[in-house]
């Protein structure tokens, strides 16, 4: 559906999936990371509510799941008549390696009694 703010149709109600090309999606943990980020979908409707100015969300995993939110058709390419997805590791992008090898601020609590 159109939705304001964004130039393509996109659905509110739901993310997507994409899977990086270099992984197998029939693979177990690649199945997992699927089946418990399906989970994600409230919490991205839950931030889209409260603040309507949020564009996009993502996840990205490091089985190469990525999920969007709010869902979208991927970008794709014609080869010799078939419709072909663009290639996408979320893995490479620049918002997963910062998120990986940022600093982090660590907190650690003892209680000796």
């Amino acid at each position: 559906m159109n939705v304001d703010g964004f130039p393509s149709p996109v659905d509110t109600n739901n993310s997507v999936i994409k899977l990086s090309n270099f992984v197998d999606p029939n693979s177990e943990a690649v199945q997992r990371v699927i089946y418990f980020t399906a989970a994600l979908d409230a919490v991205f409707i839950s931030n889209y509510a409260a603040d309507p100015s949020l564009r996009w969300q993502y996840f990205g995993s490091v089985e190469g799941v990525h999920r969007t939110y709010p869902g979208k058709e991927w970008t794709f390419t014609w080869v010799d008549g078939k419709k072909v997805y663009n290639k996408y590791d979320p893995r490479f992008r620049p918002w997963y390696v910062q998120a990986g090898s940022g600093p982090k601020n660590i907190i650690l609590i003892i209680d000796a009694v």
